[in-house]
């Protein structure tokens, strides 16, 4: 038995080394054998940080339904065992991954339960993060005003307690929810405290998140230069304290600055590098944004066919992890695409004296909605087989 057991918390440490280099499918193969050699023995205690470590690598890939199945499942063993600590912490990561699928008020709750453990318990660095993470849902759900009330009361117990990770986190949270009401001054105030507070403490992570912050305001703010210089200070951080997710999200700042100058090349560049990291962590609504967003650009390029191409990816992803509303987004883009290819291919065949059959008409061309009798890929083969090519 005991032998197993070291057996288990090697798998336990290697599954982490692994999800510290980004490798997350390798990680989570890892913490499943440690799993099934702890299950064999009955050691409920490890089994939990077994879980509770599959539940952060499946979110870390984005597959946020996976994650919260874990979580249950450990969040059960450490009320069966007593840990009130441990308890907490997971039901805060049932929260971050109902916040994940855009359930926000299913996430408050669970922070909730967990602030009020962590205050029984007097735990206050716990306490501060609970307190940020609700002001998290609430800055997602549109409610500032709350969100700034729970990142101030977070701050004051970061500064009691002298944790000033913690602080500089509590500040760039203030500086987001005060860019979401466009107060962009009084945000680029925050994300420099907390951008200083980091460099102070050698905080890595930190410190390339309040330069992306800082990055994205002054884009909000026209400033597009000065952007682009913040995000690229952002990318060197990720890329050296080799944070492939960080360095994914680096990347499509960059684009978004590039799609606000009309440099669509450079975008498409931007994404499709940040594309090929989220590929290789397996995070597939990763992946999706990024197909969707080299999709908008195409399209601004005139690239249509390719452009359809990009929103197919993303549809397919979309839906293989069930986000509706983004998958209606994608095939209504789609849609509008094959409309315009179709109503040009119609009015080529008309300019070249070869009407297709009447009784497609010109107007149903244009109509793509939902129920329409058009057979869009039949016109399309028809006007293929006529001219040998399709008009783009």
């Amino acid at each position: 038995m005991r032998q197993c057991r070291q057996e288990a918390a090697s798998l336990l440490r290697l599954g982490n080394a692994y999800q510290s280099l980004g490798q997350y499918e390798r990680a989570i193969e890892k913490y499943q054998e440690s799993r099934a050699k702890l299950r064999k023995i009955g050691d409920r205690r490890f089994q939990a940080h077994a879980l509770s470590y599959l539940g952060k690598a499946f979110h870390a890939i984005g597959q946020h339904s996976e994650a919260i199945k874990h979580y249950w499942q450990c969040l059960v063993i450490m009320r069966e065992i007593g840990a009130s600590q441990g308890e907490a912490k997971v039901l805060g990561y049932l929260g971050v991954g109902f916040d994940s699928l855009g359930q926000h008020s299913e996430a408050i709750e669970y922070y909730q339960e967990a602030l009020k453990i962590q205050r029984s318990i007097s735990y206050s660095q716990g306490e501060a993060t609970s307190l940020c993470q609700i002001g998290n849902a609430y800055r997602a759900l549109g409610e500032y005003s709350e969100a700034i009330s729970c990142y101030r009361q977070s701050l004051a117990i970061a500064r009691e307690i002298g944790a000033r990770q913690k602080e500089a986190d509590s500040l760039g949270n203030l500086g987001k929810a005060f860019r979401s009401l466009g107060e962009y001054s009084e945000a680029i105030s925050y994300y420099q405290q907390s951008l200083k507070i980091a460099r102070e403490i050698g905080y890595a992570q930190g410190e390339a998140a309040c330069l992306g912050n800082l990055g994205v305001a002054l884009g909000s703010l026209g400033q597009h230069q000065k952007a682009i210089s913040f995000h690229q200070q952002c990318l060197a951080i990720e890329r050296e304290i080799g944070h492939p997710a960080g360095e994914a999200n680096s990347l499509s700042n960059l684009a978004k600055v590039f799609r606000s100058l009309g440099q669509y090349k450079e975008a498409i560049a931007c994404y499709r590098q940040s594309l090929a990291i989220k590929r290789d962590l397996g995070d597939l609504r990763g992946q999706a944004i990024s197909w969707f967003n080299i999709g908008a650009s195409l399209t601004k390029l005139g690239k249509e066919s390719e452009a359809i191409a990009a929103y197919r990816n993303a549809s397919y992803l979309y839906r293989a992890i069930n986000l509706e509303s983004d998958l209606e987004k994608c095939d209504r883009n789609i849609n509008q695409l094959e409309a315009a290819q179709a109503r040009r291919l119609y009015e080529f065949a008309f300019a070249s004296n070869r009407e297709p059959a009447t009784q497609i008409s010109k107007n149903s061309i244009g109509d793509r909605s939902e129920g329409s009798s058009l057979d869009f890929h039949a016109i399309v083969h028809w006007l293929t087989s006529v001219f040998g090519f399709i008009y783009n």
